[in-house]
């Protein structure tokens, strides 16, 4: 008379995912994460260097001016110990200089990746939520088919019945209804 309901599996949509929104900055990010890793581990060009060398070169032509313009030697040893000072000195300021910059690029890449891994994190719980919602969505409505297919199968079977029992009351009719005049047939003849 009527089938059992079915009940149909609904995945969730495929579409419940971030997908690649913020990818090009987070590449960018990462890419920026490379060049504080490079400079932290004085891999990449250092501003203290290139500071060093202005010094260096300041140095030696200070030192070569000195040189050319003293007149005895007493003068020109002079300003070559100041130019060798002049290069100690620029020395040891590129070597704080490179040890400054080098501890602010560790400190500044420890802060960046712990600001992209929380942005990862917050992402993949953002994903899950999506994912979970929309599987409770599937869920639903695999619920609403089932219970529709289930009325639909109630309706059927009320209707089945409906017309089995009128079958049954026009076949009694009929019966009546000849039997009647059967009996009409035997009185008058």
């Amino acid at each position: 008379m009527g089938r059992t309901p079915q009940i149909e599996r609904v995945d969730a949509p495929q579409a419940a995912t971030l997908g690649d929104a913020g990818q090009d900055i987070r590449e960018r990010s990462l890419q920026g994460l490379d060049l504080l890793q490079q400079t932290a581990t004085g891999q990449a060009p250092s501003v203290a260097q290139q500071r060093f060398q202005q010094n260096i070169n300041r140095a030696l032509a200070a030192q070569t001016a000195a040189a050319n313009t003293a007149g005895t030697p007493l003068a020109a040893r002079q300003a070559q110990i100041q130019g060798q000072q002049l290069m100690q000195d620029a020395a040891a300021e590129a070597g704080i200089l490179e040890q400054q910059e080098q501890l602010a690029a560790q400190q500044a890449f420890l802060g960046a990746a712990g600001q992209l891994r929380g942005q990862d994190i917050q992402r993949a719980q953002a994903e899950a939520g999506l994912q979970q919602q929309a599987t409770l969505a599937g869920a639903d409505i695999a619920q609403q088919r089932a219970l529709q297919q289930a009325q639909m199968e109630q309706r059927q079977g009320i209707t089945g019945a409906e017309l089995e029992q009128q079958a049954r009351m026009q076949n009694a009719q009929m019966i009546a209804q000849r039997q009647q005049a059967a009996d009409e047939l035997t009185r008058q003849g």
